[in-house]
């Protein structure tokens, strides 16, 4: 449904959010790494483990730039190679909030035809049972009439309506 498609969409692009500002904090750490390590603040002995942690922040980075670009796309569109965040622990796995975005697409335009059908086959209803209360025939037939024209007109909607939604 259109409703559970913007969900997703939403918990993606919050998932998308917060790998950024992993990003950004493991940046920010690294580049204050690289200010002490620069100023001379760290003594000989311990320059080594620190510049471990410091190229282990740089890292952390690269990997969530490259799960930002697999949660914002979604692993279909990505060579293999390039998956790296795991939904349930499996690669590949990830749904991305650029293709929730093309199912909403989806959902509306078939969302606008059914709401289409809904209306004919609705007013089709009130002409039917006005024919049905109707004293003259010549009334009835013309309320029946108008009710088949427009319960044709809601079926047909219907049909372009699911037709729209799921490619055949």
């Amino acid at each position: 449904s259109i409703l559970l498609a913007n969900t997703e969409k939403a918990s993606a692009y919050d998932w998308y959010n917060s790998k950024g500002i992993k990003q950004i904090l493991a940046e920010g750490q690294a580049d204050t790494m690289a200010g002490l390590l620069a100023s001379g603040s760290i003594a000989e002995s311990k320059k080594a483990d620190f510049q471990k942690e410091m190229d282990k922040m740089t890292a952390n980075s690269e990997r969530y730039i490259k799960e930002k670009n697999e949660i914002l796309k979604g692993s279909a569109y990505l060579p293999e190679e390039e998956w790296i965040q795991d939904v349930d622990g499996e690669l590949g796995k990830v749904v991305g909030a650029q293709e929730w975005e093309k199912e909403i697409s989806q959902l509306n335009k078939a969302g606008a035809k059914t709401d289409m059908a809904d209306l004919f086959l609705q007013i089709c209803l009130v002409m039917g049972a006005v024919s049905l209360v109707m004293q003259r025939p010549r009334y009835k037939w013309m309320f029946l009439d108008l009710a088949v024209i427009l319960g044709t007109m809601g079926t047909i909607f219907c049909i372009i309506g699911v037709i729209t939604y799921w490619p055949f």
